[in-house]
């Protein structure tokens, strides 16, 4: 699901060029400051702002990346997919008002494969989680071409300032819980490290926080980061169901509150809080085929 190479900017009829035309007049008429733009991105720099992945690559996140991008000001993504396939072309446009300037990314990224007893709603949905990521990506990479050349090292130099900036006893443990969102656990972190996962250095600290960055924004998985694999196992899957049968009603299904019930009740059940996409199918629909039990919400 890498970035394929750039394609050559197309704006393809009449009614989006003037439109274009005219919010170049206007944002001619109010330039952007770009000292101030940029103070204002790096104050929004934090924890979630850089990502690493060994023998792959860095850079700033997803969110830091839209953060910067606003604060620019005067400039606009425009998205395009395309079915081929088994697969979606997805391009992005990204355009200087001011200066005219379009750029362009071309990625493909490859559909989910449908579950057995899944519905078509959820298939959907799953389909559209999907593009938003890839697209997230893509939109970071276009987004640093439009901006000044040196945002994406500030940034970096701001996060690293940011890093520093509480004592490592007090930041090692937040670390390690936010792995066991992921279903990487303490022992897993003591292998990789090759010491006690609370005895890191400052610069395994770094390592690692890059790294829970790049899983949280889809650079990497815990399968390719740590060797650990995720497959949604029934008996977890079967623990997680039994769990989360209470909160059946509608009212009550929000992502967040499903996290955090999965993973207070072990840290096993990380796997299955942050490998599912939580929506109801994922439970309801194998326990109809387990044992005959209907989707209580339909």
């Amino acid at each position: 699901m890498e970035p394929a190479q750039d394609a050559p900017p197309a704006v393809s009829t009449t009614a989006q060029v003037a439109v274009i035309a005219q919010l170049s007049g206007l944002a001619r008429q109010n330039p952007r400051d770009e000292g101030l733009a940029l103070q204002r991105t790096l104050a929004r720099v934090d924890d979630t702002s850089w990502w690493k992945v060994p023998n792959r690559g860095e850079g700033a996140s997803v969110k830091i990346a839209r953060t910067a991008f606003q604060r620019y000001g005067n400039a606009a993504t425009l998205p395009n997919v395309r079915d081929i396939g088994d697969q979606w072309e997805i391009t992005i446009l990204g355009i200087d008002m001011e200066t005219m300037a379009i750029s362009s990314s071309v990625g493909t990224v490859m559909k989910p494969e449908k579950r057995a007893n899944e519905k078509p709603q959820a298939y959907i949905q799953r389909c559209f989680q999907a593009q938003l990521a890839f697209v997230g990506r893509l939109e970071r990479n276009l987004i640093f071409k439009v901006l000044p050349g040196d945002w994406e090292a500030q940034i970096e130099a701001k996060y690293r300032e940011h890093q520093k900036a509480k004592p490592l006893a007090e930041r090692v443990p937040i670390l390690i819980d936010g792995f066991k969102r992921f279903g990487v656990l303490p022992k897993h972190l003591k292998k990789r490290l090759g010491v006690d996962e609370t005895k890191m250095s400052e610069a395994q600290f770094g390592e690692l926080r890059d790294l829970y960055n790049a899983l949280h924004n889809g650079d990497t998985t815990v399968e390719e980061a740590f060797g650990i694999p995720v497959g949604k196992d029934d008996t977890q899957l079967r623990r997680a169901m039994a769990i989360l049968k209470p909160y059946a009603d509608a009212a009550e299904w929000t992502e967040n509150k499903l996290r955090a019930t999965l993973r207070a009740a072990g840290d096993d059940l990380g796997v299955v809080a942050e490998s599912f996409d939580l929506d109801r199918n994922d439970f309801w629909n194998l326990m109809e085929a387990d044992n005959g039990d209907s989707n209580p919400t339909g």
